[in-house]
């Protein structure tokens, strides 16, 4: 059995990676970087496991199959049947939850697919600036993200003062 690693996040950061682990399969190329079918495949069995571990903290996605990260306290709920729509109370609320490597590894492939300036879904200024460089932080790979895009070394501003 893998190591169980806890990671804390904001309901917001929550909310934003599990976005990213339904979008699908992974990409066949993301810029000029190719990737065959057994990494592809590899990367959505990573995917995969992140999915899994962050419905775990996500009780509104097994009783009424919307997406929504974290507690049910965390979100207020308007209107009925098919025109219900849930909105998020307290986004930098936190849960902690326990990643093994596949979840971890899962996490690193999402911010890859977030943080490519060729990914098929780039995410925005805005969340490279709120959301992504903090959960890279969380999960342990803030250095490795910016060494795989090239970025020149720093310290993580995000890393907890002992």
């Amino acid at each position: 059995m893998s190591k169980m690693v806890p990671v804390p996040l904001r309901h917001i950061e929550g909310q934003f990676l599990l976005r990213y682990a339904n979008m699908g399969r992974w990409p066949d190329k993301i810029g000029k970087v190719a990737f065959d079918v057994g990494a592809r495949s590899v990367f959505d069995d990573q995917m995969t496991a992140l999915r899994r571990t962050l419905r775990l903290a996500s009780p509104i996605i097994a009783t009424k199959k919307k997406f929504c990260f974290g507690s049910l306290d965390n979100w207020t709920v308007a209107g009925e049947g098919e025109k219900e729509t849930y909105s998020m109370v307290d986004p930098d609320k936190e849960v902690t939850l326990e990643f093994d490597e596949d979840s971890i590894e899962g996490g690193k492939a999402a911010l890859r697919l977030m943080t490519d300036p060729e990914s098929p879904m780039p995410a925005t200024m805005e969340e490279l600036d709120t959301l992504v460089w903090q959960i890279a932080s969380k999960i342990g790979h803030y250095a490795g993200l910016r060494k795989e895009l090239g970025l020149p070394t720093r310290p993580d501003p995000f890393a907890k003062k002992e």
